[in-house]
């Protein structure tokens, strides 16, 4: 990272957090390798991951959706939640990112609750959204929310030229392709096994 450079903060709102053994977690620390970590934070929705996460710092589970029961809205209204039916705690977000005020939300999902939690986060922050579907949660037929928050986010990725056609139909507005590169490590290593198997022994 160079220290010259100024790095907007950044909130990832994903299933799969920054960091996990899977293609979530890979793709996430490729787009974010030398990011500043005062300047990125993780929410995860998936509780499986919660766990191993629970205890590091930059990272915040986050129960979307919870489940729907009358007995879980009394933790909601007491901010101890993020969600009950649709309606999100805003003193549990203050809560949990305190000082930290996001000027991006970037989101990578596959389910439209992950999609429209972030969507209100953002304008919590009036920051700014970044859109990145990594699985069609849609089927054939969107509702008019999803559509709202696809075509106002800020940008929308998708993961390959003919997901992006086909989003660029499905919502009227433009998808750019973000693969999922190699990092710099990858380069790294890679010279330097070349390098070793070039080395010779004289017997």
């Amino acid at each position: 990272v160079k220290e010259n450079l100024s790095y907007p903060k950044i909130l990832i709102i994903t299933e799969s957090p920054k960091g996990s053994k899977n293609g979530f977690g890979k793709t996430l620390d490729t787009f974010f390798y030398g990011w500043p970590k005062s300047c990125l934070h993780t929410m995860y929705t998936d509780y499986q991951f919660y766990k191993e996460f629970k205890n590091k710092r930059g990272f915040t589970f986050c129960h979307v959706p919870q489940h729907r029961g009358k007995r879980y809205a009394v933790t909601f209204l007491l901010g101890l939640k993020p969600e009950w039916r649709n309606r999100y705690s805003r003193r549990w977000l203050n809560k949990s990112l305190k000082e930290y005020r996001p000027e991006i939300v970037y989101t990578m999902f596959y389910s439209a609750e992950c999609l429209k939690y972030a969507y209100w986060v953002a304008s919590c922050y009036d920051a700014k959204l970044i859109s990145h579907i990594a699985d069609d949660p849609f089927g054939e037929e969107v509702d008019e929310e999803i559509k709202n928050i696809i075509q106002n986010s800020n940008d929308r990725f998708a993961i390959s030229k003919m997901s992006a056609i086909h989003y660029n139909k499905m919502f009227n507005c433009e998808f750019k392709v973000f693969h999922n590169g190699p990092t710099a490590e990858f380069f790294e290593n890679r010279h330097k096994n070349r390098s070793e198997s070039k080395k010779f022994l004289i017997r």
